[in-house]
């Protein structure tokens, strides 16, 4: 596979990626945070919070998408092993967590509140969402330490030859 069409297949499976996960931060969550728990008491107030909780943790994933675009154009310029890539790689890693560290301040919350025996769903959610973004942030991290690598010696290479 080309440079250029690998690029293109990375960038079609990012937009798919972005456009699902903002139908799903957008619109599924609130909807179904809302139903679940308007009829079960719980204060406007409180579904708001928890709502704008779920809009300002989904950042750091957009912004690690951005990255990860940025990634993309640079391999569809045969640029794939290069410093931007491994600073972009290791800026997705504090990203995720940065997402993790919300999901910590998130769990914190439902268990301050008592809400996690409430929600044992909410809970399950956090620790999967913690699991991935752990997982996320260390992969990225070894990706960018091994871009940098490999660009060092790229750039011995282009200067020997």
């Amino acid at each position: 596979m080309k440079q250029k069409e690998m690029a293109s297949y990375l960038k079609i499976i990012t937009i798919l990626v972005a456009v699902l996960f903002l139908f799903f931060v957008g619109w599924f969550l609130p909807v179904s945070i809302v139903e679940i728990l308007i009829p079960n008491k719980i204060s406007v107030k409180i579904v708001i919070c928890i709502i704008g909780y779920i809009w300002v943790s989904s950042i750091p994933c957009l912004l690690a998408l951005i990255q990860f675009w940025k990634i993309c154009c640079r391999i569809s310029k045969d640029q794939s092993f290069c410093i931007e890539n491994a600073k972009a790689l290791k800026e997705m890693s504090i990203y995720m967590l940065i997402v993790l560290i919300e999901c910590v301040v998130g769990l914190g919350a439902l268990v301050i509140t008592s809400y996690y025996q409430l929600y044992t769903f909410s809970t399950v959610a956090i620790f999967i969402a913690m699991v991935i973004s752990v997982t996320l942030a260390v992969v990225c991290a070894a990706l960018s330490h091994l871009v940098h690598k490999a660009s060092m010696l790229q750039e011995e290479h282009d200067l020997t030859v």
